[in-house]
């Protein structure tokens, strides 16, 4: 499947469709991990209910579990990352926060 989409907004439009918004949900398990000082976001399409949680294998209520996006939330640690740095950068910038307990997602 080819498409774009921005984990900063919830953006998403698959190759020859029409672009809509995905949805911010967390579902915050033991295992959940967090991203520069936030808990990591998992974006469900729009039409979606319910998706399976990776770190546990639970099924998620997107209903239940939506969040602010970040681009809707100014206090939002993400808004802090610096802007206009090269691929590199920002490859070490996530790798290197303690919060993502060795996972990085991009």
């Amino acid at each position: 499947m080819r498409y774009r989409a921005c984990r900063f907004c919830g953006f998403h439009q698959a190759a020859g469709s029409l672009a809509s918004r995905a949805q911010p949900t967390v579902h915050g398990c033991a295992d959940w991990p967090e991203i520069a000082r936030a808990p990591y976001i998992w974006w469900a399409f729009p039409d979606q209910t319910t998706w399976r949680c990776s770190f546990c294998g639970e099924t998620v209520r997107v209903a239940d579990h939506r969040v602010t996006p970040p681009s809707e939330d100014p206090t939002h640690p993400w808004w802090k990352v610096p802007q206009g740095k090269n691929r590199f950068y920002y490859a070490r910038f996530w790798e290197n926060w303690p919060f993502t307990k060795g996972r990085v997602f991009l």
